[in-house]
């Protein structure tokens, strides 16, 4: 091939030459395509950085506005804060009862505390807000997260997200371009977390408790994620009308008119320096970070359990053990049909939450003296629950989530925590997308340790049945 290539270029005058050309014509070609894939598969990105609410008020400097009325009164081109509500100066003694022997977790004897905070509420105008990570953008390269202190993997549900680089969520800019407009002026209740049950309960509604009358009068809407039946129920109980709620079905809405809230610690003023939180390694993570403040927690909870409507017939046990079995969660109890039988010996009653409306969750809660079952969601009814109600939450010994230390605190409960060991050989990775953002947990709870535990902890809070005290007693009706 190589004589016959050598032989036609002399007798082919221009043929070198010919080929040079080509040669060069295919290589401006692919590189053009080349070119052309890589300005595809590059896209511009820019980076967001957080910051807190306490820190972005006390940087733009919001004029205070002495009441709801006052802040929503006329259109404002300049910032403007209300932080008029109460707040709380402690959420009550701790009450988590430590047993001699028998494993708890780490908060049982040091029980973390949290920042005393004060509800504000800021109005801005124009900001883009990313309803699903529950993100607000009220000025270029500049993102609110709510109340939380860090990022967290349900950030990454920003459209256009690339990844977390030093501090700061970076994001495809098209993607973060709003797809929506809004109006009307709106009342954020957008969370990363927002479809947590205890998140929603105990976060984003106390949100509404200043705003309610407002909402009535069709004054201001709420600006929401799609929800779920029992979130909407919720808000039907707090008296939000169908018509003051818009539903942000865009990945990013462009809100022309916007109060955004947020907590600032109780020592420091809207337009001062920020007093920031200290941030606990330990306890973050499984915190949430930032509470709401107790005043408006209690209140929201006392109007949702005065308002429901439970289905004729609903039952409400002193004894309830909440199953988790079958769910599809992260955190899997493996031995829980055991652990049920043996709480049905103790006399008590097996709610699946899951299968209940959300009246019939807050009536079968409504006299609970005791409420036990795996670390989960179910357990947040305890704040339906009369006051003085042993909480026994029984927790993975790799996910010692301290959630309930504060809502047992606030609504006067006892709890007692048990930890056990997980199955470090069992556990997979969770992907979200193609990140691993943790991983799951498979635990038995040993039923001996289970009962022992119990049992001393209903002797030592005067919670032992009276003797003929059976299950058919033990059950109400509402």
């Amino acid at each position: 091939m190589t004589r016959l290539s050598a032989y036609l270029d002399g007798r082919l005058p221009g043929r070198r030459q010919l080929r040079a050309l080509c040669g060069g014509f295919i290589a401006t070609l692919r590189g053009a395509r080349i070119a052309e894939n890589a300005q595809t598969w590059r896209r511009e990105t820019t980076a967001l950085r957080a910051e807190s609410f306490a820190s972005y008020c006390a940087r733009v400097r919001p004029a205070a506005a002495a009441t709801t009325e006052v802040l929503l009164a006329e259109p404002k081109r300049e910032p403007g804060i209300w932080s008029g509500l109460a707040q709380t100066s402690g959420d009550g003694p701790c009450r988590i009862v430590t047993m001699d022997g028998i494993r708890q977790p780490w908060f049982a004897t040091t029980p973390p505390t949290y920042p005393v905070t004060r509800q504000a509420y800021l109005r801005v105008r124009s900001a883009v807000v990313y309803p699903r990570p529950g993100l607000v953008v009220a000025e270029p390269g500049v993102a609110l997260r709510n109340n939380l202190l860090r990022w967290y993997p349900d950030h990454r549900l920003t459209p256009g997200f690339v990844d977390f680089v030093d501090g700061r969520l970076v994001a495809e800019v098209d993607a973060l371009h709003p797809r929506g407009h809004i109006r009307p002026t709106v009342l954020l209740l957008c969370h990363a977390f927002h479809r947590n049950y205890a998140v929603w309960l105990l976060d984003c509604l106390p949100i509404l408790m200043p705003w309610r009358d407002l909402l009535r009068q069709g004054r201001l809407a709420i600006l929401v994620p799609p929800l779920t039946d029992w979130q909407r129920r919720t808000l039907q109980l707090l008296g939000v009308p169908a018509s003051a709620i818009i539903v942000a079905q865009e990945p990013s809405v462009l809100c022309d008119d916007v109060i955004i809230p947020g907590l600032l610690p109780v020592a420091s003023e809207p337009t001062a320096e920020p007093v920031e939180p200290a941030i606990d390694p330990a306890t973050e993570s499984i915190s949430h970070d930032l509470r709401q403040p107790g005043a408006a927690v209690i209140e929201t909870i006392q109007l949702l359990r005065n308002g429901i409507h439970p289905t004729p017939g609903t039952t409400s046990p002193e004894y309830v053990y909440v199953s988790r079995r079958g769910t599809d969660s992260f955190r899997q109890l493996t031995n829980e049909d055991e652990v049920e039988e043996a709480m049905r010996q103790l006399g008590f009653a097996v709610v699946r939450t899951e299968e209940l409306s959300f009246d019939d969750q807050v009536a079968t809660f409504a006299r609970a003296r005791i409420i036990a079952g795996p670390n989960g969601a179910g357990l947040n009814n305890i704040v339906f629950a009369p006051a003085g109600c042993l909480l026994l939450d029984l927790c993975a010994d790799s996910w010692p989530n301290s959630l309930f230390v504060r809502t047992t605190q606030l609504f006067d409960h006892h709890y007692l925590p048990l930890e056990f060991p997980s199955d470090a050989a069992r556990a997979q990775p969770i992907l979200l997308g193609n990140a691993i953002i943790g991983q799951t947990h498979f635990y038995a709870a040993q039923i001996d340790t289970l009962t022992a535990a119990l049992q001393g902890a209903m002797r030592r809070l005067g919670m032992e049945r009276s003797r003929g005290q059976d299950d058919a007693t033990s059950l109400g009706t509402i």
